[in-house]
């Protein structure tokens, strides 16, 4: 078994992991970054990319009305009630 020493153990090479291991190595900390499979990225790396914004400058200037209450009713009918909604 290997043993190593740093300053901070980063547990998943995700998105949020990558940040978190770059700030923390641009702060100058010794940082260790485990993953615990063969591929990084995480759930990032299966994304299509895609974003949701709701009542953007794009939507308005295509006459698309669009609002942070319709995105989320979407998404929640999306979720199929698996989906807390109070968070």
């Amino acid at each position: 078994m290997n043993h190593y020493e740093c300053d901070l153990l980063v547990i998943g090479g995700g998105l949020a992991g990558f940040c978190a291991a770059l700030t923390a190595a641009q702060a100058g900390l010794q940082v260790v970054l485990l993953e615990k499979t063969a591929q990084t990225g995480g759930s990032s790396a299966m994304s299509g990319g895609c974003l949701a914004f709701a009542g953007t400058d794009l939507q308005r200037s295509h006459g698309i009305e669009d609002s942070s209450q319709l995105l989320f009713d979407d998404l929640v009918d999306v979720g199929k009630g698996e989906c807390d909604e109070s968070l």
